[in-house]
């Protein structure tokens, strides 16, 4: 009978739970009931770059011995070490450290293991891009894009290129690490060069091999030709439940002071200070959907243009209810689609090939527990028992990552008739 190791899983929890939640885990067979028709093999399931995830190795002639497996992708290569146990089965722990087609083979005592081909997809990325609700004309203003993983604790390096509506570059930038979180982002200057609201679309392009690319919902400043005194800043899109920037961006040649800000007249924050020039920001989590009338208040510790001490800006924001879990279709061949709560069966020594789609286009990623591994796309059935199988999606910035898990009854063969 096959049983699940727990000793094993304990330093693989915290890399779980800081990627997609992924049910990491193998399947072990007891030294005693390990059948000696075991087979050879490496499997591990297609996966995403930057997340862990299992490989199990089959080896019932190495037993007790260390095995090395080399992983090829673009040209580059690696090597990780397990030992297989007294089992037959060994496991490793691999994230991927970019997206492509991996080859996965046994080395030196374990080159008859073979080669295995995994794909594993680009981490799904975020952009954001927050320019103040009014500019200057013909001065340069402050405009910063945040990039962030959908899941993970991954910070994606890259580039942002900002366009405006004629796909013209109208300003750009390299993202650096925010500190102490999961985020990049950076600052760039713009200058206007036409009046009244103004489109601004940005694009992340990924330099670390592990992110995929994305595009900023559009940001529409309004530029005017006076001096503005403070601006409003802050993200495209609000979700109810879901902290947001908000941020304050003081004009051209106004002095330090303080902001404080507001939501429908009602103060939100007490007094923040500011630089010269320069912006403050808060943290809110929007309670209620609707559209809401958000203010920012500055006060100037000197005069600033024109003698003034103050400004004020307002903005009317639509706060968008809460977003929803991504949803996810699982396929296996000769099964059909899977649903939670509804066991499939399989026969020990069967396989069958898992699809999976999701609503936001975000990669469906599976993982397995139980007496079954999975190879890329096929899951073969071990032995009998009960398999729970994890499909997960990152989602987008519009839907939640999501999982769905599911159980399968694995039924021993039937036996075959004796002749009489």
């Amino acid at each position: 009978m096959l049983k699940r190791s727990k000793s094993r899983l304990g330093h693989l929890a915290l890399a779980a739970s800081m990627t997609l939640g992924l049910g990491i885990g193998a399947t072990v067979v007891t030294a005693t009931s390990a059948s000696a028709a075991q087979g050879t093999f490496i499997a591990t399931p297609n996966g995403m770059a930057g997340v862990a995830q299992e490989i199990v190795v089959s080896a019932p002639k190495l037993r007790n011995q260390a095995v090395i497996l080399g992983f090829q992708v673009n040209g580059a290569g690696s090597s990780l070490q397990t030992t297989i146990g007294a089992n037959g089965y060994g496991y490793i722990i691999w994230t991927p450290g970019s997206a492509g087609a991996w080859t996965i083979s046994g080395l030196g005592n374990a080159v008859a293991l073979g080669t295995t081909t995994v794909t594993v997809a680009a981490l799904p990325t975020q952009t954001i891009l927050m320019a103040p609700n009014n500019v200057q004309l013909g001065v340069g203003n402050p405009i910063t894009a945040v990039v962030s993983a959908t899941v993970g604790t991954w910070a994606p390096e890259g580039t942002i290129a900002v366009r405006n509506a004629n796909g013209n570059i109208v300003s750009s930038g390299t993202l650096a690490l925010v500190p102490g979180s999961q985020t990049s982002q950076v600052t760039m200057s713009w200058t206007p060069d036409g009046g009244g609201n103004y489109p601004l679309f940005a694009t992340f392009t990924p330099t670390d091999g592990i992110s995929g690319s994305s595009v900023a919902p559009e940001s529409s400043p309004f530029v005017n030709s006076g001096v503005t005194a403070v601006a409003l800043r802050f993200p495209p899109a609000l979700y109810v439940g879901e902290p947001t920037l908000l941020g304050a961006v003081l004009g051209t040649g106004f002095p330090a002071g303080s902001v404080a800000f507001s939501m429908n007249g009602v103060g939100i924050t007490g007094s923040i200070g500011i630089a010269a020039q320069g912006s403050a920001s808060t943290q809110w989590t929007p309670s209620t959907g609707g559209v809401v009338s958000m203010g920012v208040s500055y006060s100037a510790e000197s005069a600033g243009p024109g003698g003034a001490r103050s400004g004020t800006s307002t903005q009317s924001i639509n706060v968008l209810p809460a977003r929803a879990d991504d949803a996810i279709t699982t396929r296996a061949s000769g099964l059909g689609i899977w649903n939670e709560g509804s066991p499939e069966v399989l026969v020990a020594g069967a396989n069958t090939t898992l699809s999976g789609s999701s609503g936001s286009g975000s990669p469906v990623v599976f993982s397995e527990n139980g007496p079954c591994v999975i190879a890329g796309t096929t899951l073969t059935a071990l032995a009998a028992g009960q398999c729970t199988v994890t499909a997960t999606t990152a989602g987008n910035a519009t839907l939640k990552p999501a999982t769905e898990v599911y159980v399968l009854s694995v039924t021993a063969p039937p036996r075959k008739k004796g002749r009489g």
